[in-house]
Parts: C-alpha cells; sequence; structure tokens
C-alpha cells in the first residue's frame, strides 16, 4: 500500500466550461488527420475557428514551408465564436481513444483547458479527457 496523499486532480478541471461543440467523432477524427499533415513539424499546431451558425473550420499553417490547410464541418456549437488551437498529435490521440459515434468538446476560453467526452454516455463507464490550448501565432 502506498502512504501517500493522492493529488487533487479535480482542481484542475475547468466544470464552468459552457461552450459545447457536439461533431461526429470519425469525421473529425479524418479532417484533423488531413489538416495536420499542413500544421508545423515542430508544434503541430492545428486552429478550430468555431462559429455558432453551425460550423467548426479546422486549419493549419506552416509558414516556414508556405503550406496551409482549411476544412469546414458542420457541427452543434451553443457559444459566441470563438479561434482556439491545438497540438493535432493530443486531438488524434484522444478521438483515436473514444469509440462513441459523437465527441463532445467544452470551451471557456481560447487560453483555457477544454474537456473532452463522448456525447453519449455510458451507465458503465464515465470519461473525461482534458487538453491544453496552445497560444495562436497571429
Amino acid at each position: 500500500m502506498i502512504d501517500e496523499k493522492y493529488p487533487n486532480y479535480e482542481s484542475v478541471i475547468p466544470y464552468e466550461n459552457n461552450k459545447e461543440l457536439v461533431v461526429e467523432r470519425e469525421l473529425f477524427l479524418s479532417t484533423v488527420k488531413r489538416v495536420s499533415i499542413f500544421a508545423n513539424s515542430t508544434t503541430n499546431q492545428i486552429k478550430f475557428t468555431l462559429d455558432p451558425s453551425g460550423y467548426v473550420e479546422i486549419s493549419a499553417e506552416d509558414i516556414d514551408f508556405g503550406g496551409s490547410a482549411k476544412e469546414k464541418l458542420n457541427c452543434t456549437y451553443n457559444g459566441e465564436p470563438m479561434e482556439i488551437a491545438f497540438n493535432a498529435k493530443f486531438i488524434i490521440d484522444i478521438l483515436g481513444h473514444l469509440d462513441s459515434e459523437k465527441v463532445m468538446f467544452k470551451f471557456g476560453s481560447p487560453t483555457r483547458a477544454a474537456i473532452v467526452q463522448p456525447y453519449e454516455t455510458s451507465e458503465d463507464k464515465e470519461i473525461l479527457m482534458l487538453v491544453m490550448p496552445m497560444r495562436l501565432n497571429v
């Protein structure tokens, strides 16, 4: 038995994130994979442009080599317009480990951690993943 106190991991989970993005997981995953090919090889930064009119734009740009990609997907988003960036490898890893048809991202602001979880809940297990955003290259 370990005789130490477990860290308070709940203190880093932003439960007040109230902007929700719901999107089809497989379609989102394949789009992120395609767009990430054009991301900077050092940062792997991809940008989500969220629009409450019902779409999310996923984009990447490598300034060093002059490549860029941009794709729009239909979604459900209930917040104000927002741009937020993530490391594409983390998003691909998260989406690859979920098995639900749809996935939900919960955002607070472009500088705060996002929560990712299956849209459909299961009675026998609860999944909550946390991903930190990256500072946008302006």
